[in-house]
């Protein structure tokens, strides 16, 4: 694995100063081994894996498959644990707007139609038993304004 990472960046010279995420992955598994490369920040392995991808067409060679493997399993499990906060966190995110809101204690009944009816028009007001049409007194409407203005004066 270290040996054909090594490799493939010594057989391009210019890919240690162009890929430098892929650089600074090759040389820490150089130094020290896979663990620190898992180490390394997550942004420094998923662009270090994009250079990876965009270097090699043949991953017959099982160091590098290995090596793209390990890159692509690091960055997703370290992605998927920044993301998923903890329970005791998420609980505690709402417990906090829960004791802020006053308690209702709200008792349910049921009730005839005729009974909810009334009770609306004690909250609300007289609501209309029957639909109204509007009459030729009533006042107008923007919209009417509007068409009005907009309609040509006659010459007089």
């Amino acid at each position: 694995m270290r040996r054909e990472l090594y490799t493939l960046l010594e057989h391009h010279p210019a890919s240690r100063q162009m890929m430098r995420h892929l650089d600074v992955i090759e040389r820490t598994l150089r130094r020290t081994g896979i663990e620190a490369v898992e180490a390394l920040p997550v942004k420094v392995l998923d662009r270090g894996l994009n250079e990876l991808e965009a270097l090699v067409w043949d991953w017959s060679q099982p160091g590098l498959a290995e090596v793209r493997s390990r890159l692509a399993v690091t960055v997703k499990r370290r992605r998927h644990e920044a993301n998923a906060p903890d329970a005791a966190s998420q609980l505690e995110r709402y417990d906090r707007y829960d004791r802020a809101m006053p308690t209702i204690d709200a008792e349910v009944q049921e009730v005839s139609h005729e009974l909810f009816e009334e009770m609306e028009r004690s909250w609300t007001g007289r609501m209309p038993d029957q639909r109204t049409e509007p009459t030729v007194d009533a006042p107008r409407t923007d919209a009417a304004v509007d068409a009005a203005a907009a309609a040509p004066k006659s010459a007089g």
